[in-house]
């Protein structure tokens, strides 16, 4: 999450970074839900301290034995104008830092730009680039022609990017957590 004082003080910077990562982002909805969000803050404080001047009118109107249920009406008109400002305050809070939470983080200057990958420029090699006679294929490819992860039954129930285990798979990683623990065991 971004610091609320740097999207108010440097919009530019961030409108900037928005373009260069060619990121559809509701910019606009989160300086004015900030600016609201803030507005509110100030206004619940006042009436707050409103609210907590009738209450010390009222103690010194009882201390002397006067009549107080004007000040007492007024407190209760004050309250309920005090919590409907903080319902507000908190919706307006909750739609704010649900957008902060999804605007992207800055670029770092040294990031090439550009719309894909072949903008990256190759700053060092290290070894061999081996080469192979055959299609390489990545792991995802290789356990699923093995059989041994199921990611469609996954999605449905994790979400995207989560897989189970299957057949030998699930063997192999009961062995590698038995192995380690026994590993483990032994160094105690």
């Amino acid at each position: 999450m971004l610091d609320p004082k740097l999207i108010r003080d440097n919009p530019e910077k961030i409108i900037e970074m928005l373009k260069a990562r060619a990121v559809d982002f509701p910019f606009e909805q989160l300086i004015k839900s900030d600016k609201e969000r803030r507005e509110l803050i100030i206004k619940t404080d006042e009436l707050r301290k409103k609210k907590n001047d009738i209450s010390l009118e009222i103690a010194k109107k009882k201390k002397s034995s006067q009549d107080a249920t004007e000040l007492i009406q007024q407190m209760q008109l004050v309250s309920e104008d005090l919590h409907k400002l903080e319902e507000t305050q908190i919706k307006t809070e909750e739609a704010y830092t649900r957008l902060s939470l999804t605007l992207p983080n800055l670029i770092h200057e040294s990031v090439p730009i550009g719309k894909d990958h072949t903008t990256n420029k190759e700053i060092r090699k290290w070894g061999k680039t081996p080469s192979f006679d055959f299609k390489v294929r990545d792991h995802i490819d290789l356990m699923q022609s093995l059989d041994l992860v199921d990611l469609e039954r996954a999605a449905k129930i994790a979400g995207a990017r989560f897989y189970f285990l299957k057949n030998q798979l699930v063997r192999l990683n009961q062995s590698l957590i038995q192995f380690a623990l026994d590993f483990l065991s032994e160094k105690s």
